[in-house]
């Protein structure tokens, strides 16, 4: 089997699910350890970085990131899987009134509440949401916070009842449910159309590629892909840096620019090497880098 450690940033095509994604990946290159960075549906395209080797240990700190993406809302129409693949349950005319539409999207900038769709992962009593969807029941679900830094309409077809929405976000947000959400503040429903990921952290889809198009100098390096400092441990911290136990900070040499701050993520290194992923604490009033994630073994 090879050796390869990093990212690729994949671009997945409609139709395919994200465990399909990686699975090909690992089939191409000969890998054991493969997996995305957070699932895109199966009738979503874009960007589906996926981390191979030992960077899948890393795959946690992609879920954090800003993403963006771009898809269509169709007013007046709602599905039961909020997008337009689902059983459509109810239709409603649609009041064409552009301020009124603007300040309906506009208004779920901010951090938000979403009920988690059923047709989701999201597990109540150990039953996953999809799976209770799929025998026609529905449970009660608990609102989640989730963050939208950025929404804006960047196109729309009057004739088709449809709009073009850019959607900056954080973690957990469903864009089928804040579809749906926006439709039904403006009364008249809405669900999904197409959805494109344009962002995820780092990786943008003007950089990534279709499954046929990789190969292994296209692999992003773990240190490359998450923008943390770097520091330099020196021989005097190599068996703590093996053995993952805390380093003290004056005992490291930056690589580059250094912003010390209790909290923050940075990478501690040894002759070049990515040993691992550490957290700056403060203990007894000394600075110390503590281990999150190592990567050297």
């Amino acid at each position: 089997m090879n050796e390869l450690n990093g990212v690729f940033n994949v671009r997945k095509e409609k139709g395919l699910t994200s465990h399909d994604v990686v699975a090909a990946v690992r089939r191409m290159f000969g890998l054991r350890k493969a997996g995305h960075t957070g699932t895109l549906d199966p009738n979503a395209t874009g960007v589906l970085p996926v981390c191979v080797g030992r960077a899948v240990k890393a795959s946690e700190y992609f879920l954090s990131q800003p993403k963006s993406y771009v898809g269509q809302l169709i007013l007046g129409v709602s599905t039961d899987t909020q997008d337009a693949t689902g059983k459509t349950v109810l239709t409603r005319p649609v009041k064409w009134d552009t301020d009124m539409i603007m300040q309906a999207v506009g208004s779920f900038a901010g951090e938000i509440y979403q009920t988690p769709p059923m047709y989701s992962a999201v597990k109540v009593g150990g039953r996953k949401l999809y799976e209770i969807a799929r025998r026609g029941e529905t449970v009660e679900r608990e609102p989640r916070k989730a963050r939208v830094d950025g929404i804006a309409v960047i196109g729309s077809d009057r004739e088709r009842n449809a709009l073009t929405v850019r959607v900056d976000c954080g973690k957990g947000l469903y864009v089928r449910t804040l579809f749906n959400d926006i439709g039904e503040k403006l009364g008249c429903g809405g669900c999904m159309g197409d959805l494109t990921r344009i962002r995820c952290g780092p990786f943008y889809y003007e950089g990534s590629l279709a499954l046929a198009g990789l190969d292994e100098s296209k692999l992003i390096k773990i240190e490359d892909a998450l923008p943390f400092q770097r520091l330099n441990v020196p021989e005097a911290g190599a068996n703590a840096l093996k053995n993952g136990n805390p380093i003290p900070m004056d005992m490291c040499e930056p690589l580059g620019p250094f912003t010390p701050v209790s909290g923050d993520y940075y990478y501690l290194m040894r002759d070049g090497v990515n040993a691992g992923i550490y957290e700056l604490v403060i203990s007894s009033g000394e600075y110390f880098f503590r281990v999150r994630t190592m990567l050297s073994q």
